[in-house]
């Protein structure tokens, strides 16, 4: 059961890891679309959302890389839990 501690930690840190990551992104797409840089504060907001799902991701264990993969492992792992 210890192991399994260490993992449950392991992933909250870095499910922790990724929010943070998730909401400085969001700060930079916020601060970019207030100084009219529309491109680029989408282009935070895309990775604000990304690192957030991967957040999410690490939390039920499934860690990928690459934004095709996360969101294919991502819908999968949705349709199974509504099954």
């Amino acid at each position: 059961m210890k192991g399994l501690r260490f993992m449950d930690d392991k992933i909250r840190t870095l499910s922790n890891y990724r929010l943070q990551k998730a909401r400085e992104d969001l700060e930079a797409a916020r601060l970019t679309f207030q100084h009219q840089k529309l491109a680029q504060s989408v282009n935070r907001s895309y990775y604000a959302i990304f690192h957030a799902v991967r957040a999410l991701v690490a939390t039920i264990t499934l860690i990928q890389k690459g934004t095709q993969r996360l969101l294919v492992t991502l819908i999968k792992t949705i349709l199974q839990m509504v099954r």
